[in-house]
């Protein structure tokens, strides 16, 4: 079991990883992680299997980024617009398998089961149905949206969104591998109620999981073992806009061990 606990007056996230008789607890410092002004956006905060923990492609923590001037809601959003088959599923932060010394990739055995949290950004608890909302009306609120977990098996800093369509799919079958898929509202997370009607995770991050490929952790060649690196994308597919599309991604790596 494992969990997530946000205190909003320090700002922290509390990961509790029962192992055994022990519990672990990691403290992520994502300061003010719920109480900035929400606009439509999300991305991956953390990354889990079991009791390790490991973060999105050049993840760094509000202070930090902070300290160098940086926006975090800036610098973690990448929006896809206008279902451009041409543009780059990674954000230009994300392009390339990097990550700071305080936030490592997250490193996982075949076959584990992957789970990641996110915030939910008003998007589950506060959008309101628009007309001619594209993803339809549940009661006063838009329907629940998908997102997908992709495997990019060629570790291409070049992969677009057409890659994620069937017609891309067919023309790159070995590009990108679909490694899970759900909804964005996990039918639990929220920051306030829903229908009048307290969230089970109210204050809490929404999660998603996914399963890892069954593979060997390794390669070997005659000279060198080298680990295996798993680039992945997590898309959501908003669509908020319209007749236009609105969608988002986190690149993150994983490695095998």
């Amino acid at each position: 079991m494992q969990f997530l606990r946000f205190t909003p007056t320090v700002a922290r996230f509390h990961f509790y990883i029962p192992r055994g008789m022990r519990t672990s607890v990691v403290l992520l410092s994502l300061t003010s992680f719920w109480l900035h002004d929400v606009h439509a956006h999300s991305w991956l905060d953390a990354i889990t299997c079991g009791d390790q923990i490991g973060y999105a492609r050049n993840f760094s923590s509000r202070d930090a980024l902070l300290r160098d001037g940086i926006v975090f809601d800036r610098f973690m959003t990448y929006r896809l617009e206008n279902r451009n088959a041409s543009q780059l599923l990674c954000a230009p932060t994300q392009r390339q398998p990097l990550q700071r010394t305080t936030h490592p990739r997250l490193v996982c055995a075949p076959g584990a089961t992957v789970t990641f949290y996110y915030n939910e950004n008003g998007h589950v608890t506060k959008d309101k149905c628009q007309p001619k909302d594209p993803r339809g009306c549940d009661g006063i609120y838009p329907k629940n949206t998908p997102w997908y977990v992709y495997w990019d098996v060629l570790g291409s800093n070049k992969t677009t969104r057409n890659d994620t369509t069937p017609l891309g799919s067919k023309a790159n079958d070995t590009r990108l591998m679909e490694l899970g898929r759900g909804f964005f509202d996990d039918g639990l997370c929220g920051e306030t109620t829903k229908y009048g009607q307290p969230r089970a995770r109210q204050g809490r991050p929404c999660t998603g999981s996914f399963q890892l490929p069954f593979m060997n952790a390794t390669t070997r060649n005659t000279k060198n073992t080298t680990t295996q690196v798993l680039s992945l994308v997590w898309h959501w597919v908003f669509d908020k806009v319209y007749g236009v599309g609105e969608e988002y991604t986190t690149c993150f790596d994983i490695a095998l061990a």
